[in-house]
């Protein structure tokens, strides 16, 4: 048998950045520093994440053509 590891994925929420905002805040914004030192920290462990709150409707996402692979 294969052994799998199993990792916990990290959800980061993007509302700070969101589509959905009228406007981008400054780089100094607190929410943005903390939404980069999550990002970076994502990727640097487990080089994968799970974004919430990005602001493209789910009807969207799920009708664009977006390539897949498989393992």
């Amino acid at each position: 048998r294969k052994m799998v590891e199993r990792i916990t994925l990290p959800v980061v929420d993007f509302s700070c950045m969101s589509l959905d905002n009228k406007s981008v805040p400054p780089d100094s914004d607190p929410c943005v520093r903390l939404l980069a030192e999550q990002v970076q920290l994502a990727f640097s462990t487990t080089g994968f994440l799970y974004l919430k709150n990005y602001g493209i409707p789910e009807t969207q996402v799920c009708t664009t053509d977006i390539p897949t692979f498989r393992l």
